[in-house]
């Protein structure tokens, strides 16, 4: 009779591995509501760090709970809670992208080749690290490009 051990317990249950890769969306997309402020504030010289976000029509504060990435856009609509002006796919579309990004690098470092098990069962690090650093990379670059088009694609 074969052994019945497990030798990779985390192959058969794959929410590790889901849950990994949701934690990666929901950071990117955070990560990617930041770009957004970046690419809107900086040509126009404003601080990134102080003032909230406003309607780009009529000015009012973006409550928090309305500012969650893509899910508040998708809840109102597109549209300003109080003056029902639109607010540009271009918000929700960045957030998604970088939210797909982080993802994708996690199922390159972390998930596809045991990446995550060496981080949970071994104790090494470097995969984490790598999805880190490939991540950071590729939303740095994400931000050039939104900052040379700038002004062009939002309203």
């Amino acid at each position: 009779m074969p052994d019945a051990t497990i030798a990779h317990p985390i192959a058969i249950w794959p929410w590790p591995e889901a849950a990994t890769l949701l934690f990666a969306f929901a950071w990117g997309a955070i990560v990617g509501s930041f770009i957004n402020v970046v690419v809107h504030r900086v040509p126009q010289g404003l601080s990134v760090v102080v003032g909230r976000s406003r309607c780009p029509a009529c000015g009012t504060p973006i409550r928090p709970f309305d500012n969650v990435p893509v899910v508040g856009w998708l809840w109102l609509g597109g549209r300003c809670r109080d003056c029902r002006g639109p607010i540009s796919v271009a918000y929700p579309a960045v957030e998604a992208t970088c939210g797909l990004v982080v993802a994708f690098v996690a199922a390159i470092d972390l998930v596809r080749g045991g990446g995550l098990d060496r981080v949970l069962f071994q104790g090494d690090w470097r995969p984490l690290l790598s999805w880190a650093w490939h991540s950071g990379l590729l939303l740095t670059l994400l931000t050039w490009v939104l900052l040379l088009n700038a002004g062009r694609t939002r309203t």
